[in-house]
């Protein structure tokens, strides 16, 4: 399959589609279902943070930044989500095409590596406060 195709209406040159089949829409929708409830159970605790300023603490900053890094993640999978269901068939700008595939591929990585490290860092940290008391 060649990556550029030909309208039969036009002589305009088309992309293939972002469009994902029916298959693979109903294979990701119930990653759907859980980022919805991610979404809400984030919600909830940002909402405390917000309400309740005695949770704000030094500590926590790690636990924080991997808060975050998730959110990012649970936003591109919605982005995605919306992209690959909601494009039109022909898709004339090859510089979205390439725009959207490009964020695909580094973005998920680099959000997922960004957590490992600070999943990482939240292990030192809780074996650090663990081991301090039975040092001293």
């Amino acid at each position: 399959m060649s990556i550029i195709s030909h309208r039969q209406t036009t002589n305009e040159t088309c992309l293939p589609a972002l469009l994902w089949n029916q298959t693979s829409i109903d294979n990701r929708r119930p990653s759907l279902y859980v980022c919805i409830i991610a979404v809400l159970t984030h919600s909830i605790f940002w909402f405390q943070l917000v309400i309740c300023p005695t949770v704000r603490q030094k500590s926590m900053q790690w636990l924080y930044a991997y808060l975050i890094t998730d959110i990012l993640l649970l936003i591109r999978f919605f982005v995605t989500f919306i992209v690959h269901t909601a494009t039109y068939e022909c898709i004339v700008n090859q510089t979205w095409s390439a725009f959207v595939c490009y964020t695909e591929a580094a973005l998920d990585n680099y959000l997922n590596i960004t957590e490992v490290y600070i999943l990482l860092m939240l292990k030192s940290f809780s074996i650090e406060m663990f081991m301090l008391p039975i040092l001293n």
